[in-house]
């Protein structure tokens, strides 16, 4: 009988145990929402027309734009904007300043950028063909063959920042058909004839293993950089920042805001950055495109200025 009761008032201790554990700390930290990292935020990307240096037509260059597109658009941690046709449209390759400075100074497509709410923009570029003689053995007994140099520069660049943050290259090489003595080498006419005469699905498969590559650089960099948003405006103290539901966003999240500190780079030209943290928002209802939230200090907070999800 005594062990039975024993038994009965064990039962008992860990029920209370359990219920402690459940309104206590323990219950506190399950409802707490999920918190999350920058790297699961999701970052809007818009791919511009490239630019095609190759001599190839317009509608196979734009062939390959599609194909990197998509190959983006398998990855989770990107947003490929497809209906932000505006800023493309716009776009005008003279009006930037060139990738070995590393800024940007397109003041129209910034503030499409602005509007479209994009974290960064790619701009691929074909770069010339380039024809080289390889020769092998000993004289007289050369065996020459001829080689294509394909490649592609990927510039992606931050419009928040308006910084270039990677330019990268990539290549491969394809043995050319062999012509009559006849054909003159290093004339352009002929060397286009020669590149001409490569068949599609040698195209398909060099061009496919170029953008692959290219993908996986270009999401190994991005995923390094924190995804960075903007308070859009400020009304008494509730304030609208420009990401929701679709970057990962979610009700209950902590975010730090910083002032935007602007500085001269090469020419002139404007380039932004974080500057001292202002204060801490909390997230109060997340949209879709939107979210609103609630200061968790008094501080100045004003539209334009920069968040970042605190971890």
């Amino acid at each position: 009988m005594a062990t039975r009761v024993r038994l009965k008032n064990y039962f008992y201790l860990i029920l209370l145990v359990f219920f402690i554990w459940m309104t206590g700390c323990g219950g506190q930290k399950m409802l707490r929402p999920k918190s999350v990292a920058h790297n699961d935020l999701k970052k809007k990307i818009l791919v511009l027309p490239l630019l095609n240096f190759t001599g190839l037509p317009e509608a196979k260059a734009e062939q390959i734009r599609t194909q990197l597109m998509e190959a983006l658009q398998k990855d989770t941690r990107v947003i490929v904007q497809k209906n932000a046709a505006a800023p493309a449209a716009n776009f005008q390759p003279p009006k930037f300043l060139l990738p070995e400075f590393g800024l940007w100074s397109d003041p129209e497509l910034l503030k499409n950028a602005e509007e479209y709410d994009l974290n960064i923009l790619l701009l691929p570029v074909l770069n010339p063909f380039k024809i080289h003689e390889i020769r092998a053995g000993i004289w007289p007994l050369f065996k020459s063959k001829q080689e294509l140099d394909l490649s592609m520069t990927l510039n992606a660049f931050d419009p928040v920042h308006r910084l270039v943050y990677l330019i990268h290259l990539e290549n491969r090489k394809i043995t050319l058909p062999k012509f009559d003595q006849g054909f003159g080498f290093g004339d352009p006419i002929n060397n286009e004839q020669k590149w001409k005469s490569i068949p599609d699905q040698t195209w398909e498969k060099n061009w496919s293993h170029i953008i692959a590559r290219q993908v996986a650089v270009f999401l190994k960099e991005t995923a390094k950089r924190p995804w960075t948003g903007q308070i859009i405006t400020v009304e008494s103290e509730t304030l609208a920042i420009n990401a929701g539901l679709d970057i990962g966003l979610r009700d209950g999240l902590v975010c730090e805001v910083f002032k935007r500190v602007e500085s001269q780079g090469p020419q002139g030209w404007k380039v932004l950055s974080e500057g001292p943290k202002v204060g801490e928002i909390r997230i109060t209802k997340t949209m879709d495109r939107t979210a609103l939230a609630l200061p968790l200090n008094k501080a100045e907070i004003k539209p334009g200025q920069l968040i970042r999800v605190k971890n």
